[in-house]
């Protein structure tokens, strides 16, 4: 089913593992909803989600592995009604979920007891905190934050009036949140502990969650199976599709062409290499670099953001070790 507000899989859920960084994935069906995953290490992880099929916003859960997802035990003994939307640990005694309803829970002993922290007039979505104390929550078209461990929340203004689905910190200031509706999937980020946000990427699939290890590598999944990466803080996102594996280089015209300020850029490798994406003005000079890494074969998509540039001609250039094709693209503002 499809909700109007959510998309949910109203039959099963998925918990998909790689070992070798998202080239390979196994999977394993579960039948009830996850919603949010953490792991703190290879090992000890949690699942959030409902056990209601029908009504994916009831009979919250909250499971744990300390096998790597091999299996998986309920450790939240409460009697909530309302499924679980958001997860996160510190390490593995101390962490927080938040639900559809305002709800807040935090363990300090691994999940054997919960603490009701819960608010009224709130749908929870994410949780985030980068200490005991200093923490952030993302909801529909609602953005908080505590100083105290989550006694109080102070709103915040948030970027969108659509529901913010996952947030990321990655200190007290430099931040990401994804969310959007079931038309678009958007990233934001800030740089001031979330006063101020900045549009970063606009796509058509709807964004769930997004995981970012320092203030460049980050990663965002969303539906029909997409998973962005960027390398430069969020200036590109890349999206690797390695569903079909093609079996020649090439690199695609842009889309839209021209286009204000946003464009697309598509390429394909047959063999794993290094690649590199650049992009230049007419008299050759280096404007942006797009890609610059060892990449599997795949179909990748890249978003290019022309904001601080003038309206003209530039150039796009795809390199690897047995390809090289330059393209034309025109800025028009």
């Amino acid at each position: 089913g499809e909700d109007e507000d959510w998309p949910y899989n109203a039959d099963r859920g998925i918990f998909g593992k790689t070992i070798d960084g998202g080239i390979n994935w196994v999977t394993r069906d579960f039948y009830w909803m996850p919603r949010s995953i953490f792991f703190v290490d290879e090992d000890n992880g949690w699942l959030v989600g409902s056990t209601n099929e029908v009504y994916p916003y009831y009979n919250g859960v909250v499971y744990k592995t300390i096998d790597g997802g091999n299996s998986w035990v309920n450790k939240f003994n409460g009697n909530d009604p309302s499924g679980f939307n958001g997860i996160y640990f510190l390490n593995q005694d101390t962490g927080w979920v938040v639900g559809e309803y305002g709800e807040i829970f935090v363990t300090q002993d691994g999940g054997t007891t919960w603490l009701d922290r819960s608010i009224e007039n709130y749908s929870l979505t994410g949780v985030q905190f980068i200490n005991d104390n200093f923490g952030w929550i993302t909801g529909r078209g609602k953005f908080l934050i505590t100083f105290d461990g989550g006694n109080n929340w102070l709103e915040r203004e948030a970027p969108t009036d659509e529901i913010l689905q996952s947030v990321c910190f990655v200190n007290e200031y430099v931040g990401w949140a994804v969310g959007g509706n079931i038309h678009r999937g958007e990233i934001w980020r800030t740089i001031d502990g979330g006063i101020n946000w900045t549009n970063q990427f606009r796509g058509s699939h709807y964004l769930y969650s997004v995981r970012f290890i320092d203030e460049n590598i980050g990663w965002v999944v969303g539906e029909d199976g997409v998973i962005l990466k960027t390398i430069d803080g969020g200036i590109t996102f890349i999206n690797g599709d390695e569903t079909e594996l093609p079996n020649e280089f090439s690199l695609s015209q842009n889309y839209p062409n021209p286009f204000n300020p946003i464009t697309n850029l598509k390429f394909q490798i047959q063999e794993f290499g290094f690649v590199s994406l650049k992009v230049y003005d007419v008299l050759g000079r280096e404007i942006a670099t797009l890609v610059n890494e060892e990449k599997p074969a795949g179909n990748y998509e890249v978003e290019f953001d022309g904001s601080d540039l003038s309206s003209g001609i530039y150039l796009y250039k795809i390199q690897t070790s047995n390809f090289v094709e330059v393209k034309k693209m025109i800025l028009a503002k």
